[in-house]
């Protein structure tokens, strides 16, 4: 047996769980440890388990044994394997059973071949809430709708020295250049934000804004609204990330940082962002 540790927020525990299913796919007999979420959950970010939420047919999302096994595994100081580069690594198809991964495995490229799979799996398998599946509907009803993510809460503080704070400028330059990309379109841009009010005082270039207010609405609601927009501007967030991901619109504009870590690491962002997105 495999066991992958499904850790962080929901982002984070998406790339996890497609690098799961690619191993399985490969024929590894693999598990999902979700025992983060019931004891181990230090992280200075509060992180919920959302994974439940999504049709998975591929694990098993109730309650298992994994965490006990996993500490045998602990135990016998054996076939511990920790990601310990955010670069991709193809070696991680190469595991042998028994093993416990450890990492967050932020890469396209360890699922890019079962990408129709993936997304098959990571549809809601509930309703929105009202207010989601009010939002869901104005973005529907425009024609060349626009997400842009801002990532701002914990990146200001808990984690200032690890992650980029990106600047207002990279929001109006990938504006202009979604702009041009669209010719004279109009575009409706639907901010979604953990700082909102932060951004109604900063976003005040000349353009259409729709601020998303919907934090009473569980994580995962936001992410696929932005999924539902035509295209997507991201902040260095694997939260964004996914949702730009999962736009099914075949002439999506995905628009990204080239900046995610403060010691920008211009190998990572070549293995992060898929090979159509653009790069600012």
């Amino acid at each position: 047996m495999i066991f992958v540790k499904i850790q962080g927020g929901i982002g984070n525990q998406l790339f996890q769980l497609a690098l799961a299913i690619a191993l399985k796919k490969r024929g590894k007999n693999v598990e999902l440890d979700t025992s983060f979420y019931k004891s181990n959950n230090k992280e200075s970010t509060y992180r919920k388990f959302y994974l439940d939420a999504f049709s998975i047919t591929d694990f098993s999302l109730k309650k298992s044994n994994s965490f006990f096994r996993k500490l045998r595994l602990y135990k016998s100081k054996k076939n511990i394997y920790t990601e310990n580069s955010p670069l991709f690594n193809s070696n991680i198809f190469n595991v042998k059973s028994p093993a416990y991964i450890i990492g967050y495995f932020q890469s396209y490229k360890y699922f890019e071949s079962i990408e129709l799979e993936i997304k098959r799996q990571l549809t809601l398998n509930r309703k929105l809430t009202k207010a989601s599946e009010e939002y869901k509907n104005l973005i529907l009803s425009k024609e060349n709708s626009v997400s842009l993510h801002i990532r701002r809460g914990d990146y200001q503080a808990t984690y200032a020295e690890i992650y980029c704070n990106l600047e207002i400028e990279y929001y109006k330059n990938a504006v202009s250049f979604m702009k041009n990309k669209m010719g004279d379109a109009p575009l409706t841009l639907f901010v979604f934000s953990d700082d909102i009010m932060w951004c109604k005082n900063n976003f005040t270039f000349n353009e259409e804004f729709i601020f998303i207010e919907n934090s009473n609405s569980p994580d995962y609601e936001d992410l696929m609204l932005m999924s539902y927009c035509n295209h997507n501007i991201i902040a260095n967030s694997t939260y964004s990330w996914w949702s730009a991901w999962l736009n099914n619109n075949e002439q999506k504009i995905v628009v990204a940082p080239n900046k995610w870590f403060n010691k920008h690491n211009e190998k990572f962002i070549g293995t992060l962002y898929p090979k159509t997105w653009n790069i600012l």
